[in-house]
């Protein structure tokens, strides 16, 4: 399967600069939808950030996004 690689920061959220680890932004408009486009097309989702990813795992669960196969923080 082919997989789509996704930064956190400015691609999945609204992100504007630095505001300590705790602040992750809210979800950049049209995000789920185009998870779930780019599902349908047959593709695996993965966010790649230097961000805790239990803490992105949270604030996927916390904003309902669904579809994201794997989350690496290396």
């Amino acid at each position: 399967m082919k997989t789509i690689c996704l930064d956190f920061d400015g691609v999945c959220n609204t992100y504007t600069g630095w505001k300590g680890e705790d602040e992750l932004y809210q979800p950049r408009p049209g995000l789920q939808n185009f998870i779930s486009a780019i599902r349908k097309e047959g593709y695996a989702v993965a966010i790649h950030s230097t961000r805790n990813s239990g803490k992105i795992h949270a604030w996927i669960v916390q904003h309902k996004i669904h579809g994201i196969d794997f989350i690496s923080d290396h």
